[in-house]
């Protein structure tokens, strides 16, 4: 369902309306997909077992990105609500030698985005500040 938006238009020639209804729809996907993981996720510690594997590999960065920009930009109390066993894996991956040096390399990074304005300069904090009562980005 596209948005309501303060923005006039359909969304068809990339205008600002259009982006903020596939930016609702691709929030609303990482909400689906991480109850899709919650279930999937093992008991672990890492996400199919006793040992880190290329699936933790290729899912720890994205949740970084995921735990940085959720709360902070989009309003996301706590990413891992209801998630048990996401939250202990998540856990699992901040402790682990080589998962905390990727977490702090992927963090710094992040916080060097947010302090060059790049939030800004996307205009993605207008976008979202501009439609929080229109649309649902928080989950």
């Amino acid at each position: 369902m596209p948005a309501v938006c303060s923005h006039r238009g359909d969304g068809d020639d990339g205008d600002e309306c259009g982006r903020c209804a596939e930016r609702e729809a691709g929030i609303q996907q990482i909400a689906a997909q991480l109850d899709v993981l919650e279930k999937l996720c093992e008991a672990g510690p890492y996400f199919v077992g006793d040992k880190p594997t290329t699936t933790d590999a290729a899912l720890f960065p994205t949740f970084i990105f995921l735990v940085f920009m959720l709360p902070s930009k989009f309003g996301w109390a706590d990413v891992f609500a209801g998630k048990p066993k996401l939250n202990a894996w998540w856990e699992t991956m901040r402790k682990d030698p080589q998962g905390s040096r990727v977490y702090t390399e992927i963090h710094e990074a992040l916080q060097g985005w947010d302090a060059s304005g790049r939030w800004e300069n996307l205009g993605i904090n207008q976008q979202i500040a501009e439609n929080r009562d229109k649309v649902k980005w928080a989950y």
